[in-house]
């Protein structure tokens, strides 16, 4: 079996890879500091810590996936995001990083998944003898060992 070396691995993905794919609605940007914060407790509470955090949304539509994708939740009857997706999905569809902590069976595993599909989504096809890998781990240091 050949090794590789993943410095030197032809990548489909690494100067064209697009991070931002988040478009704040206009519903959303007119809130003030005062209706978010409203927003944010409704929602369970929610608390931030950063740089211009974006705001939550309300509704799947107002988070930019592909039309594909809001028919699935549809048809699982995923009617609104829950708080830690409503918070997340803003924050890591515009290419930030975060840490979410959220209870047991709350929609973390969504709110990680869906950016993940909408950037796969978004690649273009591979080419012969290109890799693009993604990979999808709990912690950093997981991350890290799968990796290297």
């Amino acid at each position: 079996m050949r090794k590789y070396s993943l410095h030197f691995l032809p990548c489909c993905c690494a100067a064209d890879f697009r991070r931002s794919f988040y478009t704040e609605v206009p519903e959303l940007a007119r809130m003030s500091d005062q209706e978010v914060a409203q927003l944010r407790f409704e929602l369970e509470n929610i608390k931030t810590r950063g740089k211009d955090v974006p705001k939550p949304v309300k509704s799947w539509n107002q988070t930019g996936l592909p039309r594909r994708v809001l028919d699935i939740l549809k048809a699982l009857k995923y009617d609104t995001p829950t708080p830690i997706q409503a918070q997340a999905l803003p924050v890591t569809l515009s290419g930030r990083d975060m840490l979410g902590i959220a209870k047991t069976g709350s929609g973390k595993t969504l709110a990680f998944l869906l950016p993940v599909l909408r950037h796969v989504l978004d690649q273009r096809r591979v080419q012969q003898g290109e890799v693009c890998v993604c990979v999808c781990a709990v912690c950093m240091c997981m991350c890290v060992q799968c990796v290297c």
